[in-house]
């Protein structure tokens, strides 16, 4: 109805991928197009802020995604004219920014709903449920052979975790703590003179590690840990200086310490560091000593220890083990506005220097709540040879 030309639907993304919820954004705001200029509308565009400038990605309509809509337009009018709330979504991992979610995790917990089972996402709650186990505290008391044949109906992949999901529910149900690996947990540490603690802080949107903070730890000369001296020592990676001195700068922090482990909480920190070695001329040999070096306390907890938490992730597991951060409530995600904040657009507008001291008093943290982990770690095989 306008003549030569009609409108297409644009979405203002943040991250790296466009995502399924961009895209049924996009059909719904082109369904109300349709209507208003009497004309189909088959794409629509999500555009990004990057280094590189402004960058568009043209998203086509496909009537599957249209009918993707309409499910979820229809489940929604559904759950509006009930009487009562429907149930708690069972993936609430992308719940961080909802000033609701405090409400909706006391509420599973309190209920014992399988979305709390650490390892159980979205398709195996529904498994379970059709199998008839709707709570915590049915799955705990489930049978794992009989279980796992049940599971094995819907493939192969599922049969062999029932023993695992059935252990982890007891021990979140009861609250026990159980060994699962009665080797040491840690004795890379046992003749160390020292460690290093490195936690980093990233912006996925610009694939820029930031900040590299290490935590400098020795070992005392009546083999005790000198945390009171302790220091920390952050590298702050500014993109207009370009990577290559980032990795000079790393290269020399770690050489100053040769026989020290690096100890990190998940995989991040080893892929970040050893790709960014990598692609700046580090030989092969050189790659194998630092991987050798890089200890991983997440994949340590995993192999372990059986936990009574719902997740294994840095924050719930040193927070568990009494560890405070000095900034309650602060996240990755609440580190990195600070930093959009503090970086402005420019050197020339570089923003509120306490947003930088934020940032690294939170990494700073993340270092020490990554020792806590080791610690404890630590210390139960301290008891288990003194028993």
């Amino acid at each position: 109805i306008w003549g030569n030309f009609s409108y297409v639907p644009v979405i203002a993304r943040q991250g790296r991928k466009v995502t399924r919820e961009h895209r049924i954004s996009l059909a719904l705001t082109g369904l109300l197009l349709e209507q208003l200029q009497a004309t189909p509308v088959s794409e629509g565009l999500a555009v990004s802020l990057t280094n590189n400038g402004l960058e568009i990605n043209r998203i086509k309509l496909k009537s599957g995604l249209q009918q993707q809509l309409i499910d979820s337009i229809e489940k929604l009018d559904a759950d509006l004219k009930l009487k009562k709330p429907p149930g708690l979504t069972s993936d609430r991992r992308k719940c961080s920014l909802c000033s609701w979610r405090k409400l909706c995790n006391a509420e599973a917990a309190a209920k014992g709903d399988l979305s709390e089972v650490s390892g159980i996402g979205a398709r195996r709650r529904q498994l379970l449920k059709d199998l008839g186990i709707n709570h915590l505290d049915e799955l705990a008391a489930s049978n794992p052979i009989e279980l796992g044949r049940s599971l094995e109906y819907f493939g192969e992949q599922h049969k062999g975790i029932a023993h695992q999901l059935i252990s982890q529910a007891r021990v979140q149900c009861y609250g026990l703590v159980e060994r699962i690996d009665e080797s040491p947990a840690l004795p890379e540490l046992s003749s160390a003179p020292g460690i290093l603690i490195y936690d980093i802080e990233s912006d996925p949107d610009s694939r820029d590690d930031f900040l590299h903070g290490f935590v400098r730890l020795k070992r005392e000369v009546n083999g005790n840990w000198d945390i009171e001296g302790a220091s920390y020592q952050p590298l702050l990676m500014l993109y207009e200086n370009g990577e290559a001195l980032a990795w000079k700068r790393i290269k020399a922090k770690l050489a100053k310490y040769p026989n020290w482990p690096i100890l990190h909480y998940g995989e991040t920190e080893a892929l970040s560091l050893c790709r960014i070695a990598k692609k700046h001329g580090i030989t092969e040999k050189e790659l194998s000593s630092l991987r050798t070096r890089l200890i991983d306390l997440h994949a340590k907890i995993r192999k372990h220890w059986r936990l009574p938490l719902n997740n294994y992730g840095l924050k719930t597991v040193a927070k568990w083990m009494d560890f405070r951060w000095s900034q309650e409530g602060t996240d990755g995600a609440t580190a990195l506005l600070w930093w959009r904040q503090w970086k402005g657009s420019g050197k020339e507008h570089r923003g509120n220097s306490n947003a930088l001291k934020w940032i690294l008093e939170y990494n700073n943290d993340d270092c020490l709540a990554t020792w806590e982990v080791a610690s404890w770690l630590m210390m139960q095989d301290s008891s288990k040879n003194s028993s």
